[in-house]
């Protein structure tokens, strides 16, 4: 798939499961069906089982809330975060920000002791789902998502407030290029940190520059 132009939703685990199993075979459900084989791109899925569109409809038709820090769990990019519904700090878990990213959620409703994991594919807001070509250039429709804990319900939304010691969390994610980002120009971090530079959020080049 072609991140820059496939630009859709990634970045967050709800409800861990696959990881937390030392073995297991994993049975893959798409709308109510299981599957034999699994699709080899997007566009097939979604000829295979039209009903992903209308999914994907209803939550590009949401009004997009924004979430502040109360309760929040926010993952950043390249990390994941579990929570449950009875969490007394934790109401809402998400993330923002995914221009040529993939946002995955996942709902454990099993028990954990279960050697056979079936992962049932209820949304897939992505590719050309979740694109708009404006001139020519491509941009996603929503750039993140929530989820709340205790209801289950998710959300588009954007998170101002992105949890603490964002530098430090980010650095792992540049470290150990050619080029050091705080004697670089505003420029040349949008152009060559970023794998989309033409619809990244105002805030972008600050948050690297940070770190």
């Amino acid at each position: 798939m072609n991140v820059v132009k496939s630009l859709s939703l990634v970045g967050f685990i709800w409800f861990c499961v696959l990881h937390c199993v030392p073995s297991v075979s994993m049975v893959v459900v798409l709308n109510g069906v299981l599957a034999d084989e699994c699709p080899t791109s997007v566009r097939a899925l979604l000829l295979a089982h039209p009903g992903y569109r209308d999914a994907a409809a209803q939550l590009l038709g949401a009004a997009a809330r924004v979430v502040g820090p109360a309760g929040l769990l926010y993952v950043a990019q390249r990390e994941l975060a579990a929570a449950v519904p009875h969490d007394k700090n934790v109401t809402i878990i998400g993330s923002d920000d995914a221009t040529s990213c993939i946002i995955v959620v996942v709902r454990h409703s099993v028990s954990f002791h279960r050697l056979s994991v079936e992962i049932d594919l209820t949304l897939a807001c992505c590719c050309e789902l979740n694109t708009a070509l404006n001139g020519g250039s491509a941009a996603p429709l929503v750039t993140g998502v929530g989820v709340d804990i205790r209801a289950g319900d998710l959300f588009p939304a954007t998170f101002p407030d992105k949890g603490p010691e964002l530098p430090l969390r980010g650095a792992r994610t540049i470290t150990g290029g050619p080029n050091s980002s705080q004697a670089s120009s505003d420029d040349f971090i949008l152009q060559h940190l970023s794998t989309t530079p033409a619809v990244e959020p105002p805030h972008f080049v600050h948050h690297v520059s940070i770190v």
